[in-house]
């Protein structure tokens, strides 16, 4: 399970003043916002039991994904306290 930072360099330039108290560290992910993606899908088989899941928040890089992998099947679970951007 994983909230990586999943923020696009254009959308960092426009984020709400409240946001720039925090580290870009744990925001910006490249110019996609999918760099930690990217990181994770390439180590995760080294980390998961064959049965295992991943569970990934992107945020609204959420369209980004799809396109930057359309072959992988996401399922995208319905969040009861609302939400969204999160895959399986």
């Amino acid at each position: 399970m994983s909230n990586p930072p999943y923020v696009g360099r254009a959308e960092m330039r426009t984020l709400p003043p409240e946001y720039r108290h925090e580290p870009r560290l744990g925001l910006a992910s490249g110019v996609d916002g999918l760099d930690s993606v990217r990181a994770i899908f390439a180590e995760a088989r080294s980390y998961l039991e064959d049965d295992g899941i991943l569970v990934v928040e992107v945020g609204n890089t959420e369209a980004a994904l799809i396109k930057a992998f359309p072959r992988l099947p996401f399922v995208w679970p319905r969040i009861a306290m609302g939400g969204e951007g999160v895959f399986c």
